[in-house]
């Protein structure tokens, strides 16, 4: 009972980190068009934000990281996280959200090939049942109307996925040795740096002057960032990053619902039925009964 308590748990914080992921494209697409905002001086601003965040929590804790193998994992988390999070927006400025996100939420199925390759973890039915389920139903979701067939888009979009394959491997390593808070915080100070440069470099940075753009600063900093971060990390102490990855497919469910309602966007009956599909996508993984805990699973 208590190993099903402890899957439970880590669907549950993969499901509420995939939910509040859902804000992200939200607030970050409100500092790029209303700021007239670069993708790296959003993202910059977005991270600089988390890492005070998570610093003010850190501080009385006074806990640092010791062992050389966990500041690799650390960083190497860092460079994935951060290279999915830009690759994901340009991407969609070359070929739109929809087809970006749908390219992108491939993610799931590499994640399970690579454990399967490096791993040798098992691929049940349930999760080809959820893989199959989930990419249908995040086409249905997707707004058609917006795509643009572009090559380079889509590669980018491509390498998204992947790069975020590997930041779910690598901090699936990390989650049982490292406090999830000081591992959120190190990938926040990593691309805070990584953006700052990148947006001196194509001379794109400014500092936001308007209560409005600082607002959505905050909201995809600490709503779409710190509170998700951390709950993926949470999960990966009680699943693995296969079923971890499948749950936050969640994340463009919210993205549309978000839409509709601060938006006014409209929902087709296509969208519902996507929603639909994505959830017995997601809810379907719950049905493996493999134990997959900390002890017993080693990816």
């Amino acid at each position: 009972m208590r190993l099903l308590s402890s899957q439970h748990k880590g669907i549950f914080y993969a499901s509420l980190s995939g939910m509040l992921y859902g804000f992200l494209a939200y607030f970050g697409m409100m500092i790029i068009t209303e700021g007239h905002s670069s993708v790296f001086n959003m993202l910059f601003w977005r991270f600089f934000v988390t890492t005070l965040a998570f610093l003010v929590i850190l501080i009385p804790a006074q806990e640092v990281i010791y062992d050389k193998r966990q500041i690799l994992y650390a960083f190497g988390g860092a460079f994935f996280y951060g290279a999915c999070a830009a690759l994901y927006f340009v991407a969609s400025e070359y070929i739109g959200t929809g087809l970006a996100m749908v390219i992108f939420f491939t993610y799931p199925t590499i994640v399970a090939l690579l454990n399967w390759f490096f791993h040798r973890y098992k691929i049940t039915l349930f999760y080809y049942i959820s893989f199959i389920l989930t990419a249908v139903g995040i086409f249905l979701l997707s707004d058609r109307s917006q795509m643009t067939f572009d090559f380079y888009g889509i590669f980018l979009a491509f390498l998204a996925g992947i790069s975020y394959s590997f930041y779910m491997l690598i901090t699936k390593k990390q989650a049982q040795n490292l406090n999830p808070i000081l591992s959120s915080f190190v990938i926040s100070i990593g691309n805070a740096i990584l953006f700052l440069g990148l947006s001196l470099f194509n001379h794109s940075f400014f500092i936001p002057t308007t209560s409005l753009i600082w607002i959505n600063i905050f909201g995809v900093s600490i709503i779409a960032t710190v509170f998700p971060l951390f709950l993926l990390l949470m999960s990966l102490k009680y699943i693995n990053s296969t079923k971890a990855s499948i749950v936050s497919v969640l994340e463009p469910v919210v993205t549309v619902i978000i839409g509709v309602l601060l938006l006014h966007e409209s929902l087709s009956w296509i969208q519902i039925i996507g929603i639909v599909v994505i959830l017995a996508g997601t809810l379907s993984i719950q049905f493996d009964k493999n134990v997959d805990s900390p002890k017993r699973v080693q990816d």
